[in-house]
Order: structure tokens, then sequence, then C-alpha cells
């Protein structure tokens, strides 16, 4: 593969960047039942996942043919309810999914091609080291430098005098 090769090489002007962000608004606008959950809150949810989908689809159908052996606890009507909304959302969320894939590998596309340009460009500076190029030399560098890996020793408490 060539040092020069460009994965990506699109423009997205000012006009398209506000129609993508007026879409977005427009969304959030047509979808208030979303909900936004703390990672405590995820991670402590009885979760659906797809191993269980078939038994919870059982059940319904078992309670809808059976309701009078339900206690009136059991809630069909939002067991109905949560099963219709999870079908309703599955195929917008995977265009999302999808979308959100596209957008991402596109943007991880442009920070590569980026990366490597200005790489490119700091080789190239660093061979005209001494000709005025040393304080952005040494600006450029700070990208390369890596952290210590010996753990900074703590200065030795002096006990008290006695």
């Amino acid at each position: 593969m060539s040092i020069n090769t460009n994965h990506i090489n699109v423009t997205l002007t000012a006009e398209q960047a506000a129609a993508l962000t007026s879409l977005l608004d427009e969304l959030d606008t047509a979808t208030p039942f979303l909900v936004s959950l703390l990672p405590e809150e995820r991670k402590s949810l009885f979760k659906l996942g797809s191993r269980s989908e078939g038994f919870a689809r059982e059940a319904l159908q078992a309670a809808i043919l059976y309701p009078q052996h339900l206690p009136a606890s059991i809630g069909l009507a939002e067991l109905q309810r949560d099963v219709n909304l999870r079908d309703t959302l599955l195929p917008v969320l995977q265009r999302v999914r999808t979308l959100y894939t596209k957008m991402n590998d596109t943007w991880m596309l442009a920070g590569g091609d980026a990366m490597r340009s200005a790489t490119r460009i700091y080789r190239v500076l660093q061979a005209h080291r001494g000709e005025g190029l040393d304080e952005t030399l040494d600006v450029l560098a700070q990208r390369f430098e890596r952290p210590s890996r010996t753990p900074a020793t703590e200065p030795t408490p002096v006990p008290p005098a006695v």
C-alpha cells in the first residue's frame, strides 16, 4: 500500500453538517419516549437477550391463551406493549446502528488519513531540524513522548526530631 494512500476524499460542507444536525434534532423530537440510562442502571436491568426473545413471546402467547390463570398484577397489556415497542423499534434501531457504523468508520478513516499525513509532514520537517524549526518540532514531538514506566518514587518521610 502506498504511503500516500488517502482512504477518504470527502468534504462535508457547513450546509450538509447543518442539515444533518437538523435531521438529528427532528429524530430527537420525534422520539420523546426514548430514555437514557445510567451505567449502573443498565447493569442492573433484567435483560431480554436474543436467546430469551422466544421465551418472552411464548410466555405472552400463553398469557393470551390462559388469562384466567394469571393474577391481575401480571399486567398483560404492559407486556404486549413492551413486545410491540421492541418489534417496532427493531428495524429503526438496525438502521440507526448501520448509519452509526458508517459514520464512525468514515470518521475513523478521516482521522487515519489525517494522522498519516501529519506524521509524514513531521518526518519531512525533522530532516530540516536546525533551520528554525526546532520549536515547532519540539511541539510535534510531544505526540510521540511516552510516559515513564518506572513509577515516581515518593520522598522518604523524615522522622520527627526527638
